[in-house]
């Protein structure tokens, strides 16, 4: 199992004037090179849940916390919506998502303490962030490390007379710490070169 190489972000916002920024930002990327699907926008809870649960490998979502319930309603005054969006992610199991940003003005309403370690421990990697001024910088730091997790894939080899668990596509798998089941032959493929066996343990 491998993910697409081509990046394919979900921005999910309350403002659909954003929509120009992100495009703009995006845009910047691809032309450095980057191998950036156009992203694809949520502006409330409703187009949110709509997006999650089609069969789009989305490798980055940009989560806005608080959110309108559905089109042409304001914004919550709670950050309800965006947290159940963030529990959907997380849980994502067809698809799991590799890299999460939260990025809000309202961080002061949550348990900061709280969300942070939901994000950094559901993703591959996660990040929440205030509304700033080094918005690109972030996301170009991400699409870096979402083509770093594209770059491993699984080939499934026959095992013969041998009885070995699934993998789940939500088994992680990153060079910072490689964590597999055991009993578990795994042939790793790193940026196309020779595969790399780890053997049955």
């Amino acid at each position: 199992m491998s993910y697409p190489h081509e990046l394919l972000t979900l921005i999910v916002e309350d403002e659909q004037s954003s929509q120009s920024f992100y495009d703009a930002v995006f845009d910047q990327l691809a032309a450095k090179g980057y191998p950036l699907a156009k992203p694809r926008f949520a502006f409330c809870h409703a187009d949110g849940i709509k997006a999650l649960a089609s069969d789009a490998i989305f490798h980055l979502v940009i989560l806005d916390l608080r959110l309108p319930q559905s089109p042409n309603q304001p914004a919550s005054e709670n950050l309800d919506y965006g947290l159940d969006l963030l529990d959907k992610c997380s849980h994502r199991n067809a698809y799991p998502i590799p890299a999460m940003f939260v990025i809000s003005g309202y961080l002061d309403r949550a348990n900061q303490s709280d969300l942070t370690a939901r994000v950094s421990s559901s993703f591959a990697i996660g990040q929440v962030l205030i509304k700033g001024n080094n918005l690109e910088g972030d996301i170009e730091s991400a699409i870096k490390k979402c083509m770093v997790y594209c770059q491993v894939g699984i080939h499934v080899r026959d095992g013969g007379i041998d009885v070995f668990p699934t993998i789940s596509p939500r088994d992680t798998i990153s060079f910072g710490g490689l964590s597999y089941l055991k009993h578990v032959a795994l042939v790793l493929m790193f940026n196309g070169g020779p595969p790399s066996v780890i053997p049955p343990c």
